[in-house]
């Protein structure tokens, strides 16, 4: 990654790029590390960058038990406790969060259904103004099938209005990754009913699971199926991946249990 990382930066400094003062990157999973590396390598080439996007990157490492669905190639440029990822964090925190203050924006983007990079390394290693949250598994994120994809509208909506929060940012989407469930119910329940979509009703199903209130998760994901095509059990079906999702990016004993309870 050391290497694609110069590799990288080269490109940046020749044709065809070499002609253009503000650059915009869009990263996504191991090429996040690779983009981080290359930028706290260069202030040249960091003082062209008006934007980075990096999603799905684990940008804290991954633990042992994950590695194993990376090529093993890879794998230790990922380990949590190896040397290029606290290289990465040392510089990070040097660099971009010290005393000089950063001088592009910087996005970190978790997909809620992403079974390979957990929360606690996609968006917990940045400030919560940093973190973003959208709908989609690991290659979902970046592989968008319309206009309306939730990663076509973020970039959008950041490059044509730098400072303003797009809709598509949901605060209880991020809460309900940091298991900040509370916080979750707070914010949904602070809408009226009828303006919550279908994943904003099983986002407060997901939180409601996440503080022990699992029958009352239950009850509103039958009342959201109740008259559509689908069957209720592909209402269980989400929350029980969810959970599942979660266990296997963290393997925490009681996401197993309750993944497999509903699975049942």
């Amino acid at each position: 990654l050391s290497i694609l990382a110069k590799e990288f930066e080269t490109a940046l400094s020749q044709a065809p790029f070499a002609r253009y003062e503000a650059l915009v990157i869009v990263a996504h999973s191991m090429g996040g590390l690779v983009a981080q590396r290359a930028l706290l390598a260069s202030a040249p080439l960091m003082g062209r960058i008006q934007h980075l996007f990096l999603f799905g990157t684990p940008s804290n490492g991954l633990v042992k038990a994950g590695l194993g669905r990376w090529f093993s190639r890879q794998a230790h440029y990922m380990d949590a406790n190896g040397s290029f990822i606290a290289k990465l964090k040392s510089d990070r925190a040097e660099k971009w969060f010290g005393s000089a203050p950063r001088s592009f924006g910087l996005h970190a983007v978790a997909g809620n259904l992403d079974q390979f990079v957990p929360p606690n390394s996609s968006i917990d290693p940045f400030p919560s103004e940093c973190q973003v949250v959208i709908q989609g598994n690991h290659l979902d994120i970046v592989k968008p099938d319309s206009p309306d994809h939730d990663g076509i509208k973020l970039v959008k909506a950041i490059l044509e209005h730098p400072k303003d929060i797009p809709s598509v940012v949901d605060g209880a989407k991020i809460a309900i990754e940091q298991r900040h469930f509370q916080k979750a119910i707070a914010v949904l329940r602070a809408r009226r009913p009828e303006e919550l979509d279908d994943r904003a009703q099983i986002d407060l199903a997901l939180a409601l699971d996440g503080v022990g209130q699992g029958g009352e998760a239950l009850d509103l994901l039958e009342k959201l199926m109740r008259g559509k095509r689908r069957p209720v059990t592909d209402a269980l079906g989400v929350l029980a991946g969810r959970l599942k999702r979660r266990w296997l990016a963290e393997r925490r004993k009681e996401d197993w249990a309750r993944a497999r309870s509903l699975y049942a």
